[in-house]
């Protein structure tokens, strides 16, 4: 099917982002439902079949969100507003996004979100949901992105010497992740991520260079995949330590340590965070914990008999 129809002799019109998604998710033989309201519109997926989904079972949602004005579409293209991809998954009356769509062009944008719903309902259809279930899949969650921040680790410090934090930044509506810098354990700026910028090349006979699979290390575009993946994962990254001398790292920067030459921010991560937080940090590497200052109690006073 074309995305393009012709308007005005032969200037093409982008497709609609529901167009695009609905001839992308029937490739993988899912079909999606438009609905709107109030000025927004989105897709819905029926998880466990192709009509609409009865009351009350889960159900994925996909639209596109556009971070100027706050609102959601499917009925424009992308190449008119911008935005990204995001889905969410409703069950038991609650709602939580599962899927943050990268920056991209339109039709390898689409195509990302459309293969995780479909990766997504593949999971759900053929393993019926079970609380050991869950348990288990969660844990395997965890060590995934305890691994992936491990590789991030490794190759960046095989590329940059030196490399002790690689500084991420919240956007400003605090729903992703950017790359900032990366810096030695004394706070110097080593490499600092623009556009245009190449990370140093990984050769070919790197182990590194075959676990990054079909993506290219030294494009700072896959290491930013990479970091999105472990906030799908729903993973914690450490705070810069404050006494760290570089005067454009501010509270909405994170980091994830790169060698045991970087300490974090904060220490004792389960005890100012909840249980939860604390499972999630990935921390590749740190530097040794320093000893506990133990208060020392003062002497008893001397009793005179």
């Amino acid at each position: 099917m074309p995305e393009h129809r012709a308007v005005r002799g032969n200037s093409p019109r982008p497709a609609s982002a529901r167009k695009r998604m609905t001839q992308a998710l029937t490739r993988y033989g899912i079909a999606a439902h438009a609905d709107r309201d109030a000025g927004n519109s989105w897709l819905q997926v029926n998880i466990h079949g192709h009509g609409l989904p009865d009351a009350g079972a889960p159900v994925l949602t996909a639209y596109v969100y556009d971070f100027r004005d706050d609102t959601t579409f499917v009925d424009q293209p992308m190449e008119h507003r911008p935005g990204t991809w995001r889905v969410t998954i409703a069950t038991g009356g609650r709602e939580r996004v599962v899927f943050y769509g990268q920056r991209s062009d339109p039709q390898t944008a689409t195509a990302q979100c459309a293969a995780f719903i479909a990766g997504y309902c593949s999971a759900l259809r053929t393993r019926p949901l079970a609380w050991p279930a869950f348990l288990e899949t969660t844990d395997r969650l965890r060590d995934a992105a305890n691994a992936l921040a491990r590789l991030i680790a490794d190759t960046l410090t095989t590329q940059i010497d030196g490399a002790a934090y690689l500084i991420l930044e919240d956007d400003e509506h605090g729903d992703a992740l950017w790359l900032h810098s990366v810096l030695d354990s004394g706070g110097r700026t080593l490499f600092a991520f623009s556009d245009g910028t190449t990370l140093p090349a990984v050769t070919g006979d790197s182990p590194f260079r075959a676990a990054w699979g079909q993506l290219d290390p030294g494009d700072p575009a896959s290491l930013e995949l990479a970091v999105h993946g472990l906030r799908q994962a729903r993973a914690v990254f450490d705070s810069v330590p404050d006494d760290l001398p570089c005067d454009a790292i501010t509270d909405d920067h994170s980091c994830l340590l790169l060698s045991t030459d970087a300490r974090p921010g904060c220490w004792n991560f389960g005890w100012d965070f909840d249980g939860d937080d604390a499972r999630r940090l990935v921390r590749p590497y740190s530097a040794p914990r320093p000893p506990l200052k133990l208060r020392t109690p003062a002497p008893s006073p001397a009793i005179r008999p």
